[in-house]
Protein backbone atom coordinates (compact mmCIF):
# COMPACT_ATOMS: atom_id res chain seq x y z
CA UNK A 1 0.00 0.00 0.00
CA UNK A 2 1.24 3.61 -0.88
CA UNK A 3 2.58 5.41 2.22
CA UNK A 4 0.41 8.10 2.34
CA UNK A 5 0.14 9.23 5.93
CA UNK A 6 1.52 7.67 8.99
CA UNK A 7 -1.79 5.83 9.63
CA UNK A 8 -1.96 4.02 6.59
CA UNK A 9 -0.99 0.72 7.82
CA UNK A 10 -3.87 1.12 10.09
CA UNK A 11 -6.02 1.89 7.22
CA UNK A 12 -4.97 -1.58 5.52
CA UNK A 13 -5.53 -3.55 9.08
CA UNK A 14 -9.08 -1.61 9.33
CA UNK A 15 -9.53 -3.00 5.43
CA UNK A 16 -8.84 -6.34 6.09
CA UNK A 17 -11.13 -6.47 9.31
CA UNK A 18 -13.83 -4.98 6.86
CA UNK A 19 -13.50 -7.11 4.43
CA UNK A 20 -13.54 -10.24 6.70
CA UNK A 21 -15.83 -9.32 9.30
CA UNK A 22 -18.14 -6.26 7.83
CA UNK A 23 -21.38 -6.43 7.76
CA UNK A 24 -22.77 -3.25 7.30
CA UNK A 25 -24.96 -1.42 4.55
CA UNK A 26 -21.71 0.16 3.30
CA UNK A 27 -20.09 -3.15 2.30
CA UNK A 28 -20.66 -3.07 -1.12
CA UNK A 29 -18.20 -0.27 -1.14
CA UNK A 30 -15.43 -2.12 0.72
CA UNK A 31 -15.59 -5.57 -1.95
CA UNK A 32 -12.63 -4.59 -3.17
CA UNK A 33 -9.63 -2.99 -2.58
CA UNK A 34 -9.76 0.24 -4.57
CA UNK A 35 -12.91 1.24 -3.48
CA UNK A 36 -12.67 -0.17 0.25
CA UNK A 37 -9.39 2.60 -0.57
CA UNK A 38 -11.25 5.09 -1.61
CA UNK A 39 -13.79 5.36 1.20
CA UNK A 40 -11.35 5.28 3.40
CA UNK A 41 -9.53 8.14 2.04
CA UNK A 42 -12.29 10.57 2.26
CA UNK A 43 -13.04 9.01 5.44
CA UNK A 44 -9.28 10.34 6.44
CA UNK A 45 -9.87 14.07 4.09
CA UNK A 46 -13.38 14.18 5.64
CA UNK A 47 -11.24 13.64 9.78
CA UNK A 48 -8.63 16.10 8.86
CA UNK A 49 -11.40 19.06 7.31
CA UNK A 50 -13.25 18.75 10.67
CA UNK A 51 -9.99 18.76 13.00
CA UNK A 52 -8.89 21.65 10.31
CA UNK A 53 -12.40 23.49 11.28
CA UNK A 54 -12.22 22.82 14.69
CA UNK A 55 -8.42 24.75 15.35
CA UNK A 56 -9.25 27.69 17.40
CA UNK A 57 -8.46 31.05 15.97
CA UNK A 58 -6.17 33.40 18.17
CA UNK A 59 -7.18 36.96 17.30
CA UNK A 60 -4.03 39.80 17.20
CA UNK A 61 -3.24 41.20 20.44
CA UNK A 62 -4.48 38.11 21.87
CA UNK A 63 -2.24 34.63 22.58
CA UNK A 64 -3.42 31.23 23.82
CA UNK A 65 -2.21 29.86 27.11
CA UNK A 66 -2.36 27.23 29.27
CA UNK A 67 -5.62 27.33 31.81
CA UNK A 68 -3.23 27.09 34.75
CA UNK A 69 0.32 28.92 35.20
CA UNK A 70 2.95 26.48 34.31
CA UNK A 71 6.20 26.60 36.72
CA UNK A 72 8.24 28.90 34.65
CA UNK A 73 5.34 31.25 34.78
CA UNK A 74 5.06 31.25 38.55
CA UNK A 75 8.47 31.13 39.32
CA UNK A 76 9.99 33.30 36.65
CA UNK A 77 9.55 37.00 36.67
CA UNK A 78 6.45 37.69 38.35
CA UNK A 79 7.98 36.01 41.66
CA UNK A 80 10.30 38.03 41.48
CA UNK A 81 8.04 41.24 40.88
CA UNK A 82 6.00 40.02 43.72
CA UNK A 83 9.19 39.85 45.86
CA UNK A 84 10.22 43.29 44.72
CA UNK A 85 6.62 45.03 45.08
CA UNK A 86 6.05 43.66 48.71
CA UNK A 87 9.18 45.20 49.71
CA UNK A 88 7.23 48.25 48.85
CA UNK A 89 10.14 49.57 46.90
CA UNK A 90 10.02 52.60 44.68
CA UNK A 91 10.05 52.20 40.94
CA UNK A 92 14.12 52.69 40.51
CA UNK A 93 15.01 50.06 43.17
CA UNK A 94 12.45 47.82 42.07
CA UNK A 95 14.68 48.30 38.76
CA UNK A 96 17.62 47.71 40.24
CA UNK A 97 16.98 44.72 41.91
CA UNK A 98 15.19 42.98 38.62
CA UNK A 99 18.77 44.25 36.86
CA UNK A 100 20.87 42.47 39.35
CA UNK A 101 18.96 39.10 39.98
CA UNK A 102 17.93 38.31 36.43
CA UNK A 103 20.62 36.89 33.73
CA UNK A 104 18.42 37.68 30.89
CA UNK A 105 17.66 41.62 30.06
CA UNK A 106 14.38 42.75 31.32
CA UNK A 107 11.59 42.40 28.58
CA UNK A 108 11.15 46.28 27.05
CA UNK A 109 7.47 46.46 27.95
CA UNK A 110 8.67 46.50 32.04
CA UNK A 111 11.29 48.62 31.53
CA UNK A 112 9.36 51.09 29.75
CA UNK A 113 6.17 50.80 32.36
CA UNK A 114 8.91 51.49 35.42
CA UNK A 115 10.72 54.29 34.77
CA UNK A 116 14.38 54.67 36.08
CA UNK A 117 13.94 58.18 37.12
CA UNK A 118 10.73 57.35 39.07
CA UNK A 119 11.19 57.64 43.11
CA UNK A 120 7.04 56.89 44.05
CA UNK A 121 5.85 53.82 44.91
CA UNK A 122 4.08 51.35 42.54
CA UNK A 123 0.48 51.50 42.85
CA UNK A 124 -1.36 48.37 43.19
CA UNK A 125 -3.16 48.59 39.55
CA UNK A 126 0.00 48.92 38.11
CA UNK A 127 1.46 46.04 40.27
CA UNK A 128 -1.11 43.95 39.44
CA UNK A 129 -0.90 44.80 35.74
CA UNK A 130 2.73 43.90 35.77
CA UNK A 131 2.47 40.51 37.05
CA UNK A 132 0.17 39.77 34.81
CA UNK A 133 2.06 40.77 31.85
CA UNK A 134 5.12 38.68 33.73
CA UNK A 135 2.91 35.58 33.62
CA UNK A 136 2.35 36.04 29.92
CA UNK A 137 5.64 36.81 29.06
CA UNK A 138 6.44 33.48 30.09
CA UNK A 139 3.95 31.65 28.88
CA UNK A 140 4.85 28.98 26.74
CA UNK A 141 4.45 28.55 22.94
CA UNK A 142 1.00 27.51 22.10
CA UNK A 143 0.48 24.01 20.64
CA UNK A 144 0.71 23.66 17.44
CA UNK A 145 -2.63 23.61 16.03
CA UNK A 146 -3.85 20.13 14.43
CA UNK A 147 -4.23 21.98 10.86
CA UNK A 148 -0.26 23.39 11.38
CA UNK A 149 0.76 19.91 12.02
CA UNK A 150 -1.04 18.25 8.92
CA UNK A 151 0.54 20.60 6.69
CA UNK A 152 4.20 19.86 8.21
CA UNK A 153 3.29 15.94 8.04
CA UNK A 154 2.49 16.41 4.10
CA UNK A 155 5.42 18.23 3.54
CA UNK A 156 7.57 15.71 4.49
Amino acid sequence: MTDFDPYSEKIADVCSLIRQHGQCEAWELFKNAENGLEVLCAIVDAVRAEAKAAVPVVPNGFMMVPTNPTEVQWSGLARDLIFAFRSSWKADEVLEFLTSIREEPLPQWLTDALPNASNHTISKGTCAVLIYRAVLHDAPDAPIAVAEQTKQQEAK
